[in-house]
């Protein structure tokens, strides 16, 4: 299940907080931690050395146990991606299997200079048989968990 939970604090201080989307499959040792939510988080679970992060986030253990126990109404979502990371590249459509789907986070238009539009584009991690691949997607995030929610895709066409 993909859920949207908002970071307070992670393991590995130099990363990024705020709203992201977790996929519930990765999570273990999910425990209360003054009133809010700890868990640890595996990114790269096929690979040998694939590690773990422990994330605190906003929300409580209850809200991320409901979570856990719906499935995803679809298999696969299909996005828009831009080549090579470029938000001014054109987009291709590209499915993803739902599983597969590790994060998902809101483009930090800071991080990018003046582009515009960048608070509409997200960044998906992806599992991919044991390798963790970054796109850079022509969705806001919201999008990606609608999407797997109701089992529709996208339908916008870019210029």
């Amino acid at each position: 299940m993909l859920i949207p939970l908002t970071i307070t604090a992670r393991s590995k201080a130099e990363r990024r907080t705020g709203r992201t989307i977790f996929n519930t499959d990765f999570m273990t040792e999910i425990q209360t931690h003054g009133g809010v939510a700890r868990f640890k988080y595996i990114i790269g679970a096929e690979n040998r050395k694939g590690s773990h992060e422990e994330f605190t986030v906003a929300e409580t253990v209850a809200v991320i146990r409901t979570e856990i126990n719906t499935a995803l109404a679809a298999t696969a979502v299909t996005l828009r991606v831009h080549e090579d990371e470029d938000p001014q590249s054109d987009t291709t459509y590209t499915v993803f299997n739902a599983p597969e789907i590790v994060m998902c986070w809101t483009v930090d238009p800071s991080d990018s200079g003046t582009i515009d539009g960048l608070a509409f584009k997200s960044y998906l991690l992806i599992n991919e048989k044991g390798s963790l691949k970054r796109y850079l997607i022509d969705h806001p995030m919201e999008d990606v968990l609608s999407y797997a929610e109701t089992a529709s895709t996208s339908t916008y066409t870019t210029s």
